[in-house]
């Protein structure tokens, strides 16, 4: 029996991009290019990766206007990099607008605010002919099952930005296991993740952020996660005074976009407690990377649960 292709969460895709797209601004606003960069280019990949599907979850229109925005992101980072103001590229402020811009999407797609970007169209392929996209897929009938399986198995692997495994010669890798954090109500949490980062006492990244793959894996008390996290740096090159941050995060489809629920951390002597289960606080939004006012996100005792794996090379 045939049944519909149930339409894609296309709203959770463009709050991913605009959230990317707003750490790296920040990050370029600090003068932070090789972590601004590395936004911006996740961006463009993730963008591209998903226009060029033989079967897009967005409109023809919405996809033209994302291919811009993937050629405004690598313009930014083209000037973002050059010390020599020689480099035609996207200005902060541009960036800033095109982020309020896209909050538009997919309801309605705007003129793209920043009509110097369509000289650069050889930066990016267009996107493919669409051959009846997914967005548009609910409205014409009913779909063969093969369709739905493939679209769902899609979906689930869409999302995080993990980074493989750093060898560091005679020092020790540190890799973090998220188990489960504990919530009031965790179903009602959509596509939740977590985001990990490495801040000295300032507040200033010392490594890439990472986001884990959203789950679906909850039950009546917990959302569990299953992600080893590989952090980028080596224990010995930590400073005494950083802390690893893990943000919760998770969809909010009235407003279309991604909200950080709470956060825990790790600080460096917590480290110590290799292959243990150890159970974080869970501190109320908005995240403190200073660390000089934490406050539990609730009187009960709720706590992430983590294991940390460390490995001497």
């Amino acid at each position: 029996m045939a049944v519909a292709v149930q339409q894609p969460d296309t709203g959770r895709y463009l709050a991913q991009w605009r959230d990317r797209l707003d750490r790296g601004v920040g990050f370029d606003n600090w003068g932070q290019m090789i972590e601004a960069c590395d936004e911006y280019d996740k961006v463009v990949s993730e963008i591209k990766s998903t226009v060029h599907k033989q079967k897009p979850p967005f409109t023809e229109d919405v996809c033209k206007f994302l291919v811009n925005v993937a050629i405004a992101a690598t313009l930014r980072a083209k000037a973002a990099q050059d010390l020599t103001g020689k480099v035609a590229g996207v200005t902060l402020s541009e960036m800033r607008h095109l982020i309020e811009t896209m909050k538009q999407l997919p309801d309605t797609v705007p003129p793209f605010p920043l009509p110097g970007v369509e000289e650069f169209r050889h930066l990016m392929p267009a996107p493919a002919p669409h051959m009846g996209s997914l967005a548009g897929a609910g409205a014409q009938g009913d779909q063969d099952t093969d369709n739905e399986d493939d679209q769902d198995a899609d979906h689930a692997t869409t999302g995080g930005s993990l980074k493989p495994r750093i060898n560091f010669p005679g020092k020790t890798n540190i890799t973090i296991f998220i188990q489960k954090i504990q919530l009031k109500d965790p179903s009602q949490y959509i596509e939740p993740y977590f985001t990990i980062s490495v801040k000295d006492a300032t507040g200033k990244d010392l490594a890439a952020p990472q986001d884990t793959p959203p789950t679906n894996r909850k039950d009546n008390d917990f959302i569990h996660f299953t992600q080893p996290i590989e952090i980028q740096l080596a224990l010995e090159d930590l400073s005494a005074d950083c802390a690893i941050f893990l943000e919760f995060k998770h969809f909010k489809p009235r407003k279309h976009k991604t909200s950080v629920k709470c956060f825990s951390l790790m600080e460096l002597d917590e480290l110590i407690h290799s292959a243990q289960a150890v159970p974080l606080e869970i501190y109320a939004k908005p995240t403190d990377f200073k660390r000089r006012k934490l406050h539990l996100l609730t009187e009960k005792k709720h706590y992430l649960w983590v294991m940390v794996h460390l490995t001497k090379n």
